[in-house]
């Protein structure tokens, strides 16, 4: 489908499947409205030209995670921080949900969007306002969660959280060490 392979809709093509010979990766451009980025409770994003990346991200378990900003034209400051989850390899969405965006601290089927009768994971989150820090995934008992730290032109604020998967999260990461391997 369209909105789960990640390419496609509008628009038309802004990624590229690296498994094809004439395709050198894929790329994800930013700034543009789309519906696989939402804020929490699941509405879309509205976004302007002006999204960038600040830091790097973190790669964890086949999946990238990396945080943009958007200024606003504010001279005293303000903007707003989203995180991305896609697929490393690809750039593409899951048609599973990889993160909590209805803020029930679980990841279920109700963490889904729809789009044109696909179903998949939402692409970005809506952090809130401040600069974003890089992503860092913490796992803890069964919860996994990307924590990003965010701040505004005083002291920083709270991080943000965002519950991830667990099911498609571990089955990436289940070698902790190389001395597992006898």
């Amino acid at each position: 489908s369209c909105l789960a392979s990640g390419c496609g809709g509008s628009p038309p093509s802004y990624c590229a499947d690296p498994c094809e010979a004439s395709n050198a990766g894929w790329y994800i451009e930013l700034g543009r409205d789309d519906s696989r980025d939402v804020e929490t409770g699941g509405s879309s994003i509205s976004k302007n030209r002006n999204e960038r990346v600040l830091t790097f991200c973190e790669i964890y378990a086949g999946y990238v995670f990396f945080t943009t900003y958007t200024p606003t034209n504010d001279p005293c400051g303000g903007g707003v921080s989203n995180l991305y989850v896609v697929e490393y390899n690809t750039g593409k969405v899951t048609e599973e949900a990889t993160m909590d965006i209805n803020g029930d601290d679980q990841v279920t089927t109700a963490d889904q969007i729809t789009d044109g009768g696909d179903t998949a994971s939402a692409r970005a989150i809506k952090l809130g306002s401040g600069i974003p820090t890089a992503p860092k995934i913490v796992t803890s008992g069964d919860k996994i969660k990307a924590i990003v730290g965010l701040s505004g032109g005083g002291a920083p604020n709270t991080p943000a959280e965002v519950t991830l998967n667990p099911n498609m999260l571990r089955q990436g990461a289940d070698v902790v060490l190389w001395r597992e391997f006898k």
